[in-house]
């Protein structure tokens, strides 16, 4: 039976788990859940266990919980007990005693636990995170689990096959590309290294026919095992034809990420000689993923051999979607429902984001699904009851930043303009003009004189006046230089990792080579940027040093989530002060960009969760038959009767507001619905005409639901959303 009551918590660790089992085997809901892994990961954020970042983290298993809270290992908690229930005979099966014991030990010490944990939270100011997100999150995400969407099949081949075909055609453009560069750049000695062979032979297809040495006959070889080609699959091939053309590729060194390979000459064990790439100061190695190429690319716009690399970056892209999202994608599609369907971890992330997708199971990530149309509407719903709704927090980000930093400006040109890109950029490059002006007229060579001369008296009128075209034209710039998204656009799409990037951290050396400008100048771009949006920066910063002086961060106000430094902590606890001295450059680098970037992810993992809560509350006490299909991040998919979606048909739901709510049900927790079919007529209408209710379609009851929500975390602007009605997922 359907629970319809709010006066029942459960307690469970790793609730998703029960929570799924009962509702879809039995019915039987549980809306509200004290899940015991959930709040040991919040009093722990960013502390958890990770291999490599935090190898002595803590652990969020049920025996470790116990032991943490209470200070025992109960004897009867030994998982070999636990897989012995796998694979039995439910109509025959009889428990031994030990596993009575096990099933008896796995609830009983789950008050204790609880107990210890609220005690903790309310210390650490964090137990408001149960009450409007934590409690429901079992049930939130359990039910878009059981959901799934229908992967149009058809369609997922069709993609596959046009990936296939666009990697060989990119493959075969690459090794066209390859000849030329040797044949126009390269002397005659150096181009035999690249000639004949695997350099000019035509590529055809996935296979390569062999012409016998002793004989006519032909074989069909795989050209993917052999060296037929240019295997562009292997970054050890990539890096030796990079070093023959004396081109640079990235590295996955933190510093100094690029380099120009450089062969060697070795013995193989027979005593041949053969020609290897050399190796890398520091383990550093050549790296050619889809990702760390497109970054590169981004900050080095005029690298030598950019085009071959545009191609290898394409090309990457091909090969991971087609790896990705192959074949063997489609065989994740549940056999009993037809649909695909994912796993959420609602809260194992330094952020508190929901994670995606199991690896090496049946459940793939549904957040890294590409954003290209013939990906995305390949998921869909039957289309001859359902419609989709894809509804996502309009900025989410910069809403939140510029909030939490209370900066007026940054708000007036992201969000009520929707460009801050066009007049940061047009500040920093007046002042870049002005400062090469200057430099030429020999007025200063440094962005310190520049910033003590430029406001001198009579400065500006001798550049004005200068001699020099060259100093007037730099100067003209200065004072007349536009960008907008139709004036020097190129200026405002190349300046748009800049605004951001450098409030998260971007460097000196970062920013000189994005923008192809040198070290002084982009410098000066740096400090201009501060002093346009100085409240934003000022905030970052703050962060950062809160972080090195307390090991923590608080994420949000209304939850009072928290995420711990671990690296920092362990520092303080010695009385040192973290620096280079006790941590290495790359750890303190992270911490500096996960600190001015953490509370701002937090906070929208925060609203938008509760949101979430919201929804599948109200869909489950309405008995509405609608369902959330997908969260990514601020954008939830939801599935819809067309009657009700506002495109296909003109029915409507109620939607309360915060005041609503509170008026009807002053005691009741903000989070949960009120049973809108209860409320009286007249009462409806009153709320109706103050403006505090609404009669909408279901996605646009999603879309205020999600508004709601978030202001609930901001104070001083508003948050906006948008919505889209479909036959599938749209963005």
């Amino acid at each position: 039976a359907d629970i319809d009551t709010w006066q029942c918590e459960f307690i469970a660790h790793n609730a998703k788990f029960d929570f799924g089992m009962l509702n879809c085997d039995l019915n039987f809901t549980m809306y509200r859940m004290w899940d015991t892994m959930i709040a040991d990961q919040k009093i722990y954020q960013g502390a958890g266990y990770r291999p490599l970042e935090n190898p002595n983290g803590v652990r969020f298993t049920l025996t470790e919980t116990v032991r943490r809270h209470i200070g025992l290992i109960p004897m009867f908690m030994d998982k070999d007990i636990r897989n012995q229930f796998i694979g039995v005979n439910p109509d025959t099966f009889v428990p031994t005693a030990e596993q009575v014991l096990y099933s008896g030990t796995d609830v009983q010490y789950l008050h204790k636990v609880r107990a210890r944990q609220l005690s903790e939270m309310k210390r650490m100011g964090i137990d408001l995170y149960m009450k409007y997100v934590g409690q429901f999150q079992p049930m939130a995400a359990g039910l878009i689990e059981a959901e799934g969407w229908i992967l149009n099949k058809q369609q997922w081949k069709e993609t596959i096959k046009r990936n296939e075909e666009r990697k060989f055609r990119l493959a075969k453009e690459m090794d066209n590309m390859v000849a030329v560069f040797r044949d126009t750049l390269l002397t005659n000695d150096e181009r035999l290294y690249l000639t004949a062979g695997k350099y000019d032979r035509e590529r055809k297809d996935a296979s390569v026919t062999q012409l016998g040495l002793f004989d006519d006959t032909d074989k069909k070889i795989d050209a993917s095992k052999t060296n037929a080609y240019i295997n562009w699959n292997s970054t050890e091939q990539i890096a030796d034809t990079f070093a023959r053309l004396k081109f640079p590729l990235p590295t996955d060194a933190k510093r100094d990420n690029f380099a120009i390979p450089t062969l060697v000459e070795t013995k193989t064990s027979k005593g041949e000689v053969k020609w290897v790439v050399d190796d890398l100061p520091m383990g550093a190695k050549f790296t050619t993923k889809k990702d760390q190429l497109a970054t590169f690319l981004l900050e080095n716009p005029n690298t030598p051999g950019k085009e071959l690399l545009e191609l290898l970056t394409e090309y990457r892209n091909a090969d991971h979607e087609i790896s990705s999202f192959g074949e063997n994608f489609l065989k994740c599609i549940n056999p009993i429902t037809g649909r695909i369907h994912t796993r959420y971890r609602t809260d194992t992330a330094e952020t508190g984001r929901y994670q995606s997708g199991e690896s090496g199971t049946m459940y793939p990530n549904f957040q890294n699904i590409p954003r290209k149309s013939e990906f995305r509407t390949a998921f869909g719903v039957d289309t001859s009851k359902y419609s989709v709704g894809t509804i996502d927090l309009s900025g989410a980000e910069v809403t939140i930043m510029c909030d939490k930093a209370h900066d007026m400006q940054l708000y007036e040109w992201a969000v009520k303009n929707d460009d801050a890109h066009s007049p940061i950029a047009q500040a920093c490059w007046r002042n870049v003009f002005l400062y090469r002006a200057g430099e030429r007229a020999g007025i200063w060579k440094d962005e310190r004189k520049f910033w003590r001369e430029q406001s001198r008296p009579g400065v500006h009128t001798l550049l004005s006046e200068h001699f020099d075209p060259a100093v007037q034209k730099a100067y003209t710039l200065y004072r007349t230089f536009v960008v907008s998204k139709k004036e020097n656009k190129p200026y405002r799409d190349g300046f748009k990792a800049i605004t951001f990037g450098s409030v998260y951290g971007m460097g000196v050396g970062k920013c000189a080579r994005v923008m192809g400008i040198s070290k002084t100048e982009a410098s000066i771009v740096l400090d201009t940027l501060k002093s346009t949006i100085p409240a934003t920066f000022e905030y970052v910063e703050g962060c950062v040093d809160f972080v090195f002086n307390y090991g923590y961060l608080t994420l949000d106000e209304r939850t009072g989530s928290r995420v711990l430094f671990p690296a920092v902590i362990d520092v303080l606890k010695r009385g040192e002060t973290p620096s280079e001295v006790n941590l290495s450059w790359k750890v303190l680098h992270d911490i500096d960009g996960a600190a001015r970037n953490y509370t701002i992810q937090g906070t929208q993992a925060s609203m938008v969760k509760e949101a979430l809560a919201e929804i599948q509350l109200w869909n489950k006490i309405h008995k509405f038959d609608a369902a959330v299909l997908n969260m990514v991040h601020d954008e939830l998919n939801t599935r819809q009767p067309r009657a009700y979606d506002g495109v296909n048909g003109d029915k409507t739901v109620l939607w309360l507001s915060d005041n609503a709510k509170e008026f009807l049900a002053p005691d009741q927790n903000i989070v949960m619905p009120v049973h809108t079919l209860m409320i009286p007529t007249k009462t409806v209408d009153a709320l109706v005409d103050r403006q505090w209710a609404k009669n909408v379609s279901y996605p646009e009851f999603v879309r205020l639901t999600m508004i709601e929500s978030a202001n609930r975390y901001l104070k001083h602007f508003k948050m906006g959303a948008e919505l889209q009605v479909a036959d599938t997922w749209v963005k």
